[in-house]
């Protein structure tokens, strides 16, 4: 395959460490070498052994959205709020590792990976999640999650991240283009004295892209219908995680003798 080289010019000198080639669905790899301070300095874009090579212009827009890009962030959130039957002890289910895994349920597989150094109230699980289905495009991201209890609640933060997905090109694509990404859960839980709580999750998903300075469509667009789609799919992945939280914390408070619903916790408070 012919590869194609683009450098920016000027910013100096300095020790230059290559990264190794990535596979990128299959489709392109990308070498990139950087200076000392993290700056991009050239790409080198060729098809994978036994694919078709790639054309001029689609090596020069891979060399451009690295080395030029405009950044477009495509930030999405969704809130869901209800009402829980005797969830007075709701942040204790959500400590333990039961709890853990009702959170990260979503997810087809769920391994621990907390180091031993973690602060205790600090644990890490590896998941892949459940595939997200767009329009012509279907994304089954995996990451490294960590999970944080306090006496309000929980929060879980993915601090890496990869997708996989079809159709290959696109999500090749996609998985180029994509500099930067953010995804956090804050659950809440606020205990009313009638031994009831009121549970509140919000999600946000941060997606940082690079485009090529020529890239037909407006930035605007981009970024509104790209928050309007994935904050729809949020939408719809929390309230599963209330629904799976609340029937996976009964269970466990029936369990634990704390009673099932409204009437344990009126036992509990009397």
């Amino acid at each position: 395959a012919r590869p194609s080289a683009a450098a920016r010019g000027g910013g100096g000198g300095g020790g230059f460490s290559k990264k190794p080639a990535r596979d990128l669905g299959a489709e392109l790899v990308t070498s990139v070498e950087e200076g000392e301070n993290g700056v991009p300095k050239s790409v080198t874009v060729s098809a994978t052994d036994g694919r078709p090579e790639p054309t001029k212009e689609q090596m020069d827009a891979t060399a451009d959205a690295i080395l030029n890009g405009k950044k477009v962030w495509l930030r999405s959130k969704a809130r869901v709020k209800r009402k829980v039957a005797g969830g007075a002890y709701l942040t204790d289910f959500m400590s333990t590792s039961e709890g853990h895994l009702t959170m990260l349920g979503a997810g087809t597989t769920v391994t621990e990976v907390t180091d031993s150094s973690c602060d205790p109230s600090v644990r890490l699980y590896s998941l892949q999640a459940p595939a997200m289905k767009f329009p012509g495009l279907t994304l089954r991201p995996t990451s490294i999650m960590q999970i944080t209890n306090d006496e309000g609640g929980a929060r879980m933060e993915q601090i890496e991240a990869q997708i996989d997905g079809e159709p290959p090109k696109m999500v090749a694509a996609l998985r180029l283009m994509t500099s930067d990404q953010t995804l956090s859960t804050d659950v809440k839980v606020k205990v009313g004295r009638d031994g009831d709580a009121e549970l509140s999750s919000d999600l946000r998903l941060d997606v940082g892209m690079l485009l090529p300075k020529k890239f037909p469509a407006p930035v605007k667009l981009i970024e509104g219908l790209g928050a309007k789609l994935f904050s729809q799919a949020l939408e719809k992945q929390a309230n599963t995680f209330m629904d799976k939280l609340e029937v996976a914390y009964a269970k466990w408070a029936l369990e634990q003798g704390e009673g099932d619903g409204a009437g344990g916790a009126d036992a509990e408070a009397q």
